[in-house]
Order: structure tokens, then sequence, then C-alpha cells
């Protein structure tokens, strides 16, 4: 945990209580003390310092000062179809330490349905994983989580209106050009299920002016695949 994030509930007069797991946190693994000070931000706010006003056994009070601007976005939509749910925390955990703000969740033909069923899709859960993923990178402003369980109409009434005027980028392992470096424009990059898009899926893409790259011969998986790419495709 990088900075600590608040919710505004949590602040009064910029008196902010911690409890729980963060305030145990807080003791026990930052072991800071009363006239410390550490790192804070509000969520979907400012960021700043927090100084140390008293510390119980599951309690900690701040005196909070945030007047400074999170960190930019990366201007880049995520389309991603429904992953493993075991791996659906970690995904969200680090587009959000990316900077990424708008994921769209898609079905397609590879995806098992019962992955749809995962208490992780709650808003509770995909809220938890969105903060941690922002604790670690110092950032405040939560990304916003999109579900969309059919894919024709995402692809023939949404996706023109989210892809305008982005690079249009499909990573799929067959075929395609080698994926580009530094690209500076705004972008859209799509990623399918552990088993691949299937033909009919890529030509929907195609048909929409995707690009379609893929990332040498190596074969990755999901969760490995999508800072990779972002990482090789972006301007940090």
């Amino acid at each position: 945990m990088n900075i600590l994030l608040l919710e505004h509930e949590q602040i009064n007069n910029s008196l902010a209580t911690v409890s729980g797991e963060k305030a145990w946190h807080i003791s026990n693994i930052l072991k800071l003390k009363v006239g410390d000070s550490l790192r804070v931000g509000i969520i979907n706010g400012k960021i700043g310092k927090g100084e140390i006003l008293n510390i119980e056994e599951d309690e900690v009070k701040l005196l909070i000062q945030c007047d400074t601007l999170p960190p930019d976005a990366i201007d880049i939509t995520i389309i991603l179809a429904m992953p493993r749910p075991k791996a659906l925390r970690r995904i969200l955990k680090t587009i959000a330490s990316l900077g990424i703000k708008q994921i769209y969740l898609i079905n397609c033909f590879k995806v098992e349905k019962s992955y749809w069923q995962t208490p992780l899709l709650s808003d509770t859960n995909v809220r938890q994983a969105f903060i941690q993923g922002l604790e670690q990178s110092k950032d405040s402003i939560m990304p916003q989580i999109n579900i969309r369980k059919l894919f024709k109409p995402f692809i023939e009434d949404e996706l023109p209106l989210i892809s305008n005027n982005k690079l249009k980028v499909l990573a799929h392992p067959e075929g395609g050009i080698l994926c580009p470096a530094n690209t500076t424009r705004p972008m859209i990059l799509a990623f399918g299920p552990e088993g691949g898009f299937t033909k009919f899926e890529v030509s929907q893409f195609i048909n929409e002016d995707f690009k379609q790259i893929h990332l040498g011969e190596r074969i990755l998986n999901i969760e490995t695949a999508i800072p990779f790419t972002i990482g090789k495709l972006s301007r940090f």
C-alpha cells in the first residue's frame, strides 16, 4: 500500500478515521506512530498527506491535507473477454494500477457461462480490486467497468461509438503484425479469452477497422499479455 485511499464518508473537516484491516496495516506493517505522516488520497479526488493523531487497537485517526492532482490517466480503453474468475481480480488490480479508466468486460463464444456467476463481479469486490490497484500506483481515480454479456449488440451498436477517433487494436495470436511500440494516440485495445476469439469474432472487430497484432512466438496468458501489450504500445 503506497497510498491510503479514503472514502468521503471517512472524512470530517480534514479529520479521517481508518478502521479494520487498513488500521492494522498502518500500525503493524508500516509501523507508524502518532506524529508520523503517510500518503493519503480521497477516492475520485486529490491526493496528499495525512498526519497520525491517534492510534488505537483497531482505529487510526488522521489529519489530512489533499491538494495535489493524482497521476494522469492513460488514454486506453480495454475490451476484455470475461476471464477465469481466478484471474479476474488480479487483472482488475493490474488495469487500475496502470492508470486505465475504462474497461468493457464482454462475452464471447469461448467464455464459460459459469464465469459470469462469480461473486467477484459484485460492485463491492470490483471496487476493492480497483482500490488495491490504485493504492499500489499512488492514484485515486476509480476506473469504470462496463459489463456487456451480448457480443453482437456490443460490437454493432456500442463499439463504433466508444472507438471513434481512437487507434483500434485487436490482440490476437494468429495473424496480424508484431505489436508496435510507443504509440501516442488514444487507443482502444481488445483482448480475447484464454482460448482466443473465434474467426467470426475476429472478423467483427476487423469490420470495425481494428488492426490485429500479435506478441511474437510466445503465447502469453491474459494476465501477462495485458500489461506486456500496454507497456509496449504506450509511452508512460
